[in-house]
């Protein structure tokens, strides 16, 4: 395998799980916790649970049509963990942009203020850019 043909098997894999980015899996539980203070801040807290089966296997790579030697071992992917890593922080940000279009909690947009992203627990802790309203403290307070 060229690493042309690598690039676009890689590119093409990367489209499928950014397409399937939106949806929680069977084994995933997403939390959203809105808070409102006094002062109007609309803060919240988002975190998603994606348990593994601890399955993780390194990929090899080998190209059928090119001559191997017994002595190397074979190439690793290039697909590493931060690549892992970049996409589960993609998706994470996904569904909590979709979690926040489907409450309206945030209508102007967020800050975000602080972002743990781990392999099986993600946690997002934000604050909206518009102060709370009458119906959102009705909506959304305790």
């Amino acid at each position: 395998m060229t690493g042309f043909q690598f690039a676009v098997v890689c590119l093409a894999a990367g489209t499928l799980a950014a397409c399937s980015g939106s949806r929680l899996q069977d084994n995933e539980t997403e939390t959203f916790s809105p808070r409102i203070q006094q002062d109007g801040s609309k803060l919240f807290d988002y975190r998603l649970d994606s348990p593994s089966s601890g399955d993780l296997k390194p990929t090899l790579v080998f190209d059928a049509n090119e001559p191997t030697d017994m002595n190397t071992p074979p190439e690793m992917s290039s697909y590493s963990a931060e690549d892992e890593k970049a996409s589960i922080e993609a998706r994470v940000m996904s569904l909590l942009d979709k979690k926040l279009e489907t409450t309206g909690y945030c209508r102007e947009g967020y800050v975000v203020i602080e972002k743990v992203i781990g392999f099986t627990h993600s946690t997002v802790i934000g604050e909206c850019r518009e102060a709370a309203s009458a119906d959102d403290r009705e909506q959304f307070s305790p």
